[in-house]
C-alpha cells in the first residue's frame, strides 16, 4: 500500500474538525478489539486494559528478525544499537463517550450519527503483568511467564505516565427500501464511517466500510445469530508534543474484522455472545522496516447494560508486542434489568423507613 495514501487520509480527516473520532478506547482496535460502530444514542462509560510486551515467554524480542540478528553478530555497532521496542507497557484507560443523530427529524440525516470519546488513564504494567503471567500463563495455560526487563512506568504516578486521548467518529447507515402496501424506508445495518483520534499514544485517522448486527435466517425465541464485518484503512503519526510511546510505527495500515453474535434467551433474559477475528496489516515495524502483521481473536458477552470483551494475539501464534487486552463498558442512561432491580430495592428500603 502506498504510504502516502494513509497520510493523506489523516490530513483529510483532521481537516474536517473535531466532530470525528474513534468510538472505542485509544489503540484498542490495533489490539484486536471489535470496533463496529454503536447504533445507539446517549452516554457510555468504560475501562480498557492493553498490554504491550517487549518479550514473549521464550524471550524473543518483539520486532527483531533473523536478518537483523545476523547483521548484529557481524557488526558491533549494530549489536549495541537499541532494539526496535525496548519497553514493556500497560495502557489503562477510563473512557466516556456520547453518541447521537446528526438530525433525527430529517429522513437522511437521521441515518447519520456522531460519537465523541474522551479517555484518561495511566501507563502501568502492574495489572496487565499480573493478568498475563499469574492468571493466563500460570493459572490457565500452565506455560512460562513473559519476562520483563525495562518497564516504561515502574511508578505510574510519576510525571510522563499519564495517558489521554480525544476523538470521535461519524458514520452513515445506508437506507433500505421496502414496497408492500406502500413504499417504506428504514435504516440498514450497512455503514460507512470516518474518524480520528488524538492522544499521547498515537495520532490516527481512518475511513471504514462494513456491516454490523445483520440478522440471519437463524432466529428463534431462544437463539438468534447475527453477523458483522468491516474493513478499515487508516494512517498514523507520532504525537509531536512528548516522547513517543513507540519508537517506530507504520505510516498506514488496514484491518479486516469479521464475526458472529449469538443472541440467547431473547424473551427471558437477553444474553449476547460474540466471537470476532481481526487481521491487521501492522501498526508496528520490525528491524528491517517491514510492517508486523497481526492476527487477533476476540470474545465478548453483552448482558443487561454491561459489555465485556477480551482479545488476544494467540491466533497469530505470538505473545509479544500488542499481545492482549480487555475492556468493559456500560450504558449510563439506560440501566438494564439488574440495575433497575437494585434501584427499585433501594427505593423500597427508603420508603419503609
Amino acid at each position: 500500500m502506498d504510504s502516502r495514501l494513509p497520510i493523506a487520509l489523516i490530513l483529510f480527516v483532521l481537516g474536517l474538525g473535531p466532530c470525528f473520532a474513534q468510538t472505542s478506547s485509544p489503540l484498542a482496535s490495533h489490539w484486536g478489539a471489535a470496533d463496529y460502530p454503536e447504533f445507539k444514542r446517549g452516554f457510555q462509560s468504560g475501562m480498557t486494559f492493553l498490554s504491550f510486551t517487549e518479550y514473549d515467554s521464550k524471550r524473543r524480542r518483539f520486532g527483531e528478525t533473523e536478518q537483523g540478528l545476523a547483521a548484529q553478530a557481524k557488526d558491533p555497532v549494530l549489536a549495541n544499537a537499541e532494539p526496535p521496542y525496548p519497553e514493556t507497557m500497560g495502557f489503562n484507560f477510563l473512557s466516556l463517550a456520547y453518541g447521537n443523530h446528526v438530525n433525527s427529524q430529517s429522513t437522511e440525516l437521521s441515518n447519520m450519527m456522531y460519537r465523541y470519546t474522551a479517555s484518561l488513564g495511566l501507563n502501568s504494567d502492574r495489572f496487565t503483568e499480573f493478568y498475563q503471567n499469574q492468571v493466563v500463563h500460570k493459572g490457565y495455560r500452565d506455560i512460562d511467564p513473559v519476562p520483563r526487563d525495562r518497564v516504561r512506568c515502574d511508578d505510574p504516578l510519576r510525571l510522563g505516565c499519564a495517558e489521554f486521548a480525544l476523538g470521535g467518529e461519524i458514520f452513515y447507515r445506508f437506507t433500505n427500501m421496502e414496497l408492500e402496501d406502500k413504499l417504506k424506508f428504514y435504516s440498514s445495518n450497512f455503514f460507512v464511517g470516518v474518524g480520528t483520534s488524538v492522544g499521547t499514544p498515537l495520532l490516527e485517522g481512518y475511513v471504514e466500510l462494513g456491516v454490523t448486527q445483520l440478522p440471519t435466517l437463524v432466529t428463534t425465541e431462544y437463539l438468534g445469530i447475527r453477523v458483522a464485518g468491516m474493513i478499515r484503512v487508516g494512517g498514523n503519526l507520532q504525537p509531536p508534543f512528548q516522547d513517543p510511546r513507540f519508537g517506530k510505527i507504520a505510516p498506514g495500515y488496514y484491518l479486516v474484522q469479521g464475526g458472529l453474535e449469538s443472541i440467547l434467551f431473547e424473551k427471558i433474559y437477553r444474553i449476547v455472545l460474540s466471537n470476532n477475528f481481526t487481521y491487521h496489516s501492522g501498526l508496528f515495524v520490525d528491524d528491517q522496516g517491514r510492517e508486523i502483521r497481526e492476527l487477533f481473536w476476540t470474545i465478548g458477552i453483552d448482558i443487561d447494560s454491561f459489555y465485556f470483551e477480551a482479545f488476544n494475539d494467540m491466533l497469530g501464534g505470538t505473545d509479544f508486542g500488542p499481545s492482549f487486552g480487555g475492556r468493559f463498558h456500560w450504558d449510563i442512561e439506560k440501566p438494564g434489568k439488574i440495575l433497575s432491580a437494585v434501584e427499585t430495592f433501594v427505593q423500597g428500603l427508603n420508603r419503609s423507613r
